[in-house]
């Protein structure tokens, strides 16, 4: 692929550092409309950085995970179009490119089988890691029809790439269908979503795989549940997914990461005054839990909603300066 300006378009671009020897862990890298990968050492960049999306596209929810060689694999959504009746969502696709070192970065290759059938976003990301094999797994939303009612639903599946960065046919759907029915309460109008999306590989050949599922949900707005599923051989075969813990922040994004001999997952509970502080829970390898979760911080992270029928905009904004912490919504008719 060759290099092009970089323009103010919504677009992917990844620089390339030449370090100085020196081995350098990238981790994962989540980025927004611009997407720049660098090694930190002593190093002189590129003149140019590398484009790797489409000009013109809308390239959004960079995720990257980096294999035994040091090969980058980058994984992002390209928006689509605007589905009528479903309030913001898109129809979007899923591409992945592999890049190293030595080498110019791969062409993009679409991950998704079914166009526009991607539902990820900058908030309910697309995952992508490397197991202890060096294999590459990818997690994301799709859209689906649920088999009990019949409405729009957003389901988990899971994906291996091929050493080459094609999507192999080892793919799955994770979540277990839902019953219920939110889509009258959804600004998307879906009936039952599995989003905002975790993926952990294990040193064990173990994969971990969370999300935030609204199955036992009465309305969009409640609070959600955590669920997860676990593979004992690095993707071949899934549990059946179970529900892990409840009372969760239905728009805050859960996290896993694999430490020691046990998994640690992040997640927001909501207590009975409304605050949303973020917990740690320990599960050991059947996804059990391995402990009381730990709530981080000291402060609490309240949401408080701000009805406004007769005061000023800049008194209310004045009362939000004098609260400490937390996420405030304010609608004022003045």
């Amino acid at each position: 692929m060759t290099s092009r300006p970089l323009s103010l378009k919504p677009v992917f671009t990844l620089r390339s550092m030449a370090s100085a020897a020196i081995s350098v862990p990238i981790g994962r890298l989540l980025a927004g409309a611009l997407l720049t990968l660098c090694c930190i050492g002593l190093a002189t960049a590129q003149e140019a950085p590398v484009v790797l999306s489409s000009e013109g596209m809308r390239a959004t929810a960079a995720d990257i995970a980096v294999d035994h060689q040091g090969t980058a694999w980058i994984l992002w959504v390209q928006k689509g179009e605007r589905i009528p009746g479903a309030g913001h969502a898109s129809a979007d696709n899923l591409y992945v490119t592999k890049w190293a070192g030595d080498t110019a970065p791969s062409e993009p290759v679409r991950v998704n089988e079914g166009d526009g059938s991607v539902r990820a976003s900058a908030l309910s990301r697309a995952r992508i890691v490397v197991d202890n094999a060096g294999g590459v797994h990818v997690l994301y939303p799709v859209t689906g029809i649920s088999p009990t009612t019949g409405k729009p639903v957003i389901n988990v599946r899971y994906q291996k790439l091929t050493p080459e960065g094609t999507p192999s046919p080892r793919a799955a759907l994770l979540n277990t269908p839902a019953d219920n029915d939110l889509s009258s309460s959804s600004h998307s109008n879906v009936g039952a979503a599995a989003t905002f999306l975790s993926l952990t590989a294990a040193p064990t050949g173990e994969l971990f795989a969370f999300w935030l599922d609204t199955r036992r949900s009465p309305e969009t707005s409640s609070n959600s549940w955590v669920y997860g599923t676990q593979s004992t051989d690095n993707g071949q075969t899934w549990a059946p997914d179970q529900p892990l813990f409840e009372s969760v922040c239905p728009c805050c994004q859960p996290h896993s990461v694999w430490s020691g001999n046990q998994l640690l997952v992040s997640s927001r509970q909501v207590d009975s005054h409304n605050h949303r502080d973020p917990h740690i829970h320990r599960l050991q390898h059947d996804l059990s839990s391995a402990g009381p979760a730990t709530r981080v911080g000291n402060a609490h992270w309240p949401v408080i909603l701000l009805v406004t029928d007769y005061i000023s905009h800049s008194f209310c904004l004045e009362i939000l300066k004098s609260l400490n912490g937390g996420s405030y919504i304010l609608r004022h008719v003045d």
